[in-house]
């Protein structure tokens, strides 16, 4: 599955601020392709626990599952 195969059907679970989330993950990709959790919490303005639960929320187990989807929605 695509990475935003996954994540579509719980966009309309999402409060306001996880939308900013996600709007934020679109536009950085690339970005957070190459980056750690802490890294990607940081440039987000967010601790790594609301990133992470934010990524559960979205349909990944975990960060790693949704650092590979979101490569493989890269190339």
């Amino acid at each position: 599955m695509d990475f935003f195969d996954i994540v579509e059907p719980h966009l309309k679970e999402l409060t306001e601020n996880e939308h900013h989330l996600f709007e934020f993950v679109v536009q950085n990709m690339e970005k957070i392709n190459g980056c750690s959790i802490r890294e990607v919490a940081s440039m987000a303005f967010v601790s790594t626990a609301t990133f992470l639960r934010f990524v559960r929320k979205i349909g990944f187990s975990g960060f790693l599952n949704f650092k590979n989807k979101l490569a493989t929605g890269l190339k």
